[in-house]
């Protein structure tokens, strides 16, 4: 009985370890790749359907250039200077978004010109680096008919795999985040946008989010809105100098900004007596 034991094969603990070693290496491989794989789907999904938006909004933009050209009796090889400005002017008369943002409407059969807007937006950022977060969400529904189908057969007894869906939702806990506008008079005396245009347009900057809110913006807000206006059109003093009157600061006492109250916003009490040909309104200060 001892000698069948002695003889008997098996693994030492360090034989063992080594083995564990090497499968841990390799599932780490195939969960690495499966990861990225996921990402790259995940990616390839959001640019996919950022794509049909782009191709919906340049079909929905195609189709008007194309009632400018019946509306203003124009045939489809009308190419030349005078009918295309005519063309252009159509655009900026009927469209609020044309005259006050631009558009490039040169690129199809129906030629509509160039038009750049007199309000150029930049990027916004944020005063501090952000946390971007990502939930999954689990989503009790059925989308699809035959999906419907599969679980109506369900309840008489047949499985179904298909009664949940899953998603995703990023959000940033908090982030406060900085943007800047400038308007050319000039260009909107070129594209006709006028004062109550401009007036449209603050008016849609304060309230935008509060229109059209949903789970992932939660309560994002407009916290204010400060409007350097000149005396002369093409400006009393340059638009970096302005800016850098505005200051926005997180307050000493706060580490990690979770709302509003841990900046300070704060307008350089010299303004006035530096730029006194620009006046200084501010929005939802």
């Amino acid at each position: 009985m001892g000698s069948v034991l002695k003889n008997k094969k098996g693994f030492t603990l360090i034989e063992v370890l080594i083995s564990l070693a090497i499968l841990g290496i390799i599932v780490f491989a195939f969960l690495n790749l499966f990861g990225t794989s996921f990402v790259n789907i995940y990616t390839m999904g959001g640019k996919d359907r950022a794509m049909a938006q782009a191709s919906d909004i340049m079909e929905i933009l195609y189709n008007q250039q194309e009632k400018s050209y019946k509306d203003l009796e124009f045939k489809e090889t009308a190419n030349d200077r005078d009918s295309i400005q005519k063309a252009r002017d159509w655009m900026c008369k009927n469209f609020y978004d044309i005259r006050t943002f631009g558009a490039v409407m040169n690129t199809s059969k129906f030629n509509c010109g160039q038009v750049q807007g007199p309000m150029q937006l930049t990027f916004a950022r944020s005063v501090d680096p952000i946390i971007p977060m990502d939930l999954s969400i689990t989503r009790v529904a059925v989308t699809k008919p035959e999906d419907a189908r599969k679980v109506t057969k369900d309840s008489e007894g047949e499985s179904s795999d298909k009664v949940t869906e899953m998603g995703r939702k990023s959000i940033v806990p908090y982030g406060l985040y900085i943007g800047y506008g400038f308007f050319n008079p000039y260009q909107a005396d070129d594209t006709g946008m006028r004062d109550n245009d401009l007036k449209i347009f603050w008016e849609a900057l304060m309230k935008m989010w509060d229109v059209d809110r949903s789970a992932s913006k939660g309560l994002m807000a407009c916290r204010g809105i400060y409007i350097f206006t000149h005396k002369d059109k093409t400006g009393n003093a340059p638009a970096h100098k302005l800016i850098e009157m505005v200051e926005v600061k997180k307050k000493k006492d706060v580490k990690i900004p979770r709302d509003f109250k841990g900046y300070k916003v704060k307008i350089n009490p010299d303004f006035n007596e530096k730029f006194d040909d620009i006046t200084l309104s501010v929005l939802l200060d």
